[in-house]
């Protein structure tokens, strides 16, 4: 750096650890060290993005039909974002891996290890054409959502989900991290299941522009399908609404030993998945929804 001159580095990460990759990328910019030395590199490890100060220094490889190479600073108009979590998220269109691939592959594996012979172009041709997250905020929630799941009586299945082992992450960031991160041919739709009017799935500013988050609520409690069910729902509005949660008066009045775990709620419904969306239809119709709310309702089969 003294004597000027270049150094070029392929895949600076596969030489050094990402610390020291990091700091030798900071000598480049320290004044008293290197004076008109230049240090070019090509990297897959997007956080070392973060050590660059200026955009224009960055070229990105996009693939988008074909592969291309565009300046950053040519491509990326806010600065409020963290270079890493643009390239991560696929903010830009073409640095994401796509989602397809890896559903076809992991459906492939499936069927590899299952007594099916399909061959792969019908793997294939039984690609979802939707891509759903589902979220809920309990485990009663859960046990509804796999009951209806189980039972065909959504208007996604469990193939269209993009968490299905995964329904309790509630954490946008989280969820954004671990699921948004792929490249879609199509926005996801992200149904959030809880009972406030008040609580919000909110997804980091570089993957939100991929989903859209749809608040399905269950106000005052999921246990209000219970009581629903017991056709005791307008002596409960009457009487008891005031004074006690649904919970608490399916233990206290309904007497059913009503638990709000997943093995409690999934048997209670098991072999009664009509009776389920009976409730679910009569809560439906009995309830003043919010403005941009939803109800399980409006996620049942016509």
């Amino acid at each position: 750096m003294i004597n000027e001159g270049y150094l070029v580095v392929d895949e600076l990460e596969n030489h050094f650890n990402a610390q020291i990759s990091a700091s030798l990328i900071r000598l480049f910019y320290d004044p008293k060290i290197n004076v008109r030395g230049t240090l070019i590199f090509s990297t897959h490890y997007p956080l070392l993005l973060d050590q660059i100060d200026r955009l224009d220094c960055i070229y990105l490889l996009q693939n988008k039909d074909l592969i291309s190479a565009s300046r950053l600073d040519q491509i990326l108009f806010r600065k409020d974002i963290k270079k890493s979590d643009i390239f991560i998220s696929g903010y830009l269109d073409g640095t994401a891996p796509d989602y397809l691939p890896y559903r076809n592959l992991v459906r492939a594996l499936i069927f590899h290890n299952s007594d099916k012979k399909i061959q792969p172009d019908k793997i294939e041709a039984k690609m979802v054409d939707q891509f759903i997250g589902d979220i809920c905020e309990g485990n009663a929630e859960l046990a509804i959502i796999r009951i209806l799941l189980e039972n065909g009586l959504l208007k996604f299945t469990e193939e269209d989900l993009i968490n299905p082992n995964d329904m309790q992450l509630r954490n946008g960031k989280k969820f954004s991290d671990r699921y948004l991160e792929l490249r879609y041919p199509q926005k996801v739709k992200i149904f959030y299941v809880h009972d406030s009017h008040y609580e919000k799935f909110i997804l980091p500013k570089t993957t939100k522009q991929k989903a859209e988050v749809f608040h399905v609520i269950t106000a005052p409690e999921i246990e209000i399908l219970h009581i629903i069910d017991q056709d005791r729902h307008k002596i409960f509005l009457q009487k008891f609404k005031s004074k006690m949660k649904p919970s608490e008066y399916c233990k206290q009045e309904l007497r059913i030993k009503y638990q709000k775990g997943y093995e409690y709620n999934y048997d209670y419904w098991y072999s009664r998945p009509e009776d389920l969306v009976r409730a679910i239809k009569e809560y439906e119709r009995m309830t003043k929804k919010q403005k941009d709310e939803f109800t399980l309702a409006d996620l049942l089969k016509s």
